[in-house]
C-alpha cells in the first residue's frame, strides 16, 4: 500500500506546520520509550526461551549478552528510521496515517512478546 499525499499542493500555515512537527517529535519520543521497554521485554523473553529449551549456562549467558547487543542495535536503527518516517510525513501530509500505522505495529509486537513471555 502506497501512501497518497493530499490533493492540494499548498503547504499549511507556519503555525500549523510547527505544531505538526512538535506532535511528530512528541509521538516519536513516546514510541521510542515504549520501544525501549519492549526491548527489555524481548531480552527477557530470549533468556526465558533459552532456559526453557535447557541451554547450558554458557549459552544462556551468551544469549543474554548478545541478545542485548543485537536487539539494541535493531532498536537504535528502528528509532532513527521512525524519526525520518515521521519527519517526512509532515511535509507530505501523512503524519496521522503513519502515526496510526506505527502504533498498530507497536501494539502487535507488544501483544506478541508479552504473550510469549506469559507462556514461558
Amino acid at each position: 500500500m502506497v501512501d497518497q499525499p493530499p490533493e492540494n499542493d499548498q503547504l499549511p500555515p507556519l503555525s500549523r506546520l510547527i505544531g505538526l512537527y512538535v506532535i511528530c517529535y512528541v509521538v516519536w519520543i513516546a514510541l521510542c520509550a515504549a520501544g525501549l521497554w519492549l526491548l527489555f521485554q524481548t531480552v527477557k523473553l530470549v533468556i526465558s526461551l533459552s532456559l526453557y529449551f535447557q541451554f547450558n549456562p554458557w549459552q544462556v549467558r551468551a544469549m543474554d549478552k548478545w541478545g542485548v547487543f543485537v536487539i539494541g542495535l535493531a532498536y537504535f536503527a528502528a528509532a532513527f528510521a521512525l524519526e525520518g518516517y515521521f519527519r517526512n510525513s509532515v511535509a507530505t501530509g501523512l503524519l496521522w496515517q503513519r502515526i496510526t500505522r506505527s502504533l498498530v505495529v507497536l501494539a502487535v509486537l507488544t501483544v506478541l512478546i508479552v504473550g510469549l513471555r506469559q507462556l514461558f
